[in-house]
């Protein structure tokens, strides 16, 4: 029997096991949030970091992509692999896999993801809800093991773009007070002189990743600017104003 494993952080760009095929979906009731301390990858026991874990949401989705491993052989490597990558993660659980907004049936079930809880108690490397400004700030400054810690932030907004795809069936809504702000990487590294500042660049990637699995922006710029020669690198960011 195939075995299926969900990732909706460093594993939707790093798998680190093999697998025999890969389903880009979502799974429904959670929402991805920077709620987990790395002390171990991506930052220290005296300078944590933040990577992403999941709470439960009603009417929330979050994306990401489900690997399906085939041979026994296979699949206990891939848990001894994931039960030390993922050991700062306390929970496990099964979910249903969906490819298709309107679908009513999933295309998998019986997924495995790995949870970070919010039991102190249990998971004593939980950060918590902090403001947006305060969790861009501390990834910019975080860095562990694995490199630091704005490039996971970083690779995971590109891993999520390059998904952009599958969501195009997707309502979004256009929410108020809000800033927009359209751009692509080129622009971006030379929006208003801002090349190195990290920090700015971090709190849009947040707020972009917040965005998409909450349904909160629209999907291009023809939307609100009109078609464009170049729609695909034109994509619409929210920030919120800081």
């Amino acid at each position: 029997m195939a075995m299926w494993v969900f990732g909706y952080g460093s594993l939707i760009w790093k798998t680190g096991f093999h697998y025999d095929d890969r389903l880009v979906g979502f799974i429904k009731g959670y929402r991805r949030v920077f709620y987990q301390g790395s002390t171990d990858h991506r930052g220290t026991p005296d300078f944590p970091g933040r990577t992403v874990t999941l709470e439960p949401a009603e009417g929330e989705v979050c994306w990401g992509v489900a690997y399906k491993i085939i041979r026994k052989e296979d699949q206990e490597e891939a848990l001894t692999y994931l039960e030390v990558r993922e050991k700062q993660y306390d929970q496990k659980a099964h979910v249903d896999i969906f490819s298709d907004r309107a679908a009513t049936v999933p295309a998998v079930s019986g997924v495995l993801i790995y949870i970070a809880s919010a039991d102190q108690k249990l998971n004593r490397n939980y950060l918590g809800p902090a403001s947006l400004q305060e969790i861009a700030n501390q990834i910019v400054r975080a860095e562990g093991p694995s490199g630091p810690n704005r490039d996971y932030l970083f690779q995971l907004e590109k891993a999520l773009t390059l998904l952009e795809k599958h969501m195009l069936s997707m309502d979004w809504d256009c929410l108020g007070s809000v800033f927009w702000l359209s751009w692509n990487e080129r622009d971006w590294m030379d929006f208003q002189g801002l090349k190195k500042h990290s920090c700015i660049r971090a709190h849009c990637s947040l707020f972009y990743m917040l965005s998409l699995d909450r349904q909160t922006i629209c999907i291009d710029s023809w939307m609100l600017f009109g078609r464009t020669s170049n729609v695909s690198r034109n994509i619409l960011y929210m920030m919120i104003l800081f």
